[in-house]
């Protein structure tokens, strides 16, 4: 009892803050969950998962993905769930960006004597299952990601979803 005697003013002065402060705090968790209800996308990357792209059938020429904005995750698994059809292979390209809209591509350098030559990088699997599922792990560097990615041979019958999962340094 003596120490609430001796701590009455601190403990007022605390419920007059929370009293007022309280409408604020709701009002932004509110404001914070109506941004991530508007794009999905961002309070799953906030969580380290994303859904780049849903079943959906791959076609031959590139096709982008959902973008997703990372920042502040780096390690990234991007995980493919294929069912082949009468597909050869699928291909895809890596592409980040700062603000979300400006686009580039992945490049490697290449070297042949004095002359060193950055080229597209595109990433291809061949596939030989009826269905296959696999990982690749990469570091990322960017606000914002998204893939391109497309069937080779015939495309037919086949369907191809991809996920991300993040994780920080």
């Amino acid at each position: 009892m003596k120490l609430i005697k001796n701590y009455w003013g601190v403990i007022v002065l605390f419920m007059i803050i929370l009293g007022v402060s309280a409408p604020y705090i709701y009002s932004a968790i509110v404001n914070t969950e109506s941004i991530y209800a508007q794009n999905p996308n961002a309070i799953q990357a906030l969580r380290g998962y994303a859904k780049l792209r849903s079943s959906a059938a791959l076609t031959t020429s590139y096709v982008d993905t959902d973008t997703v904005k990372l920042a502040p995750y780096s390690n990234i698994a991007l995980l493919f769930d294929i069912t082949k059809g009468s597909l050869t292979s699928i291909e895809y390209k890596i592409l980040q960006s700062y603000d979300g809209y400006t686009w580039f591509e992945e490049a490697a350098e290449g070297v042949t004597e004095t002359v060193i030559t950055d080229y597209i990088i595109y990433y291809r699997r061949t596939l030989s299952g009826t269905t296959e599922k696999y990982y690749k792990t990469i570091s990322f560097y960017g606000n914002y990601m998204k893939l391109q990615v497309k069937g080779t041979g015939t495309v037919f019958g086949n369907s191809c979803a991809i996920y991300l999962l993040s994780s920080q340094n």
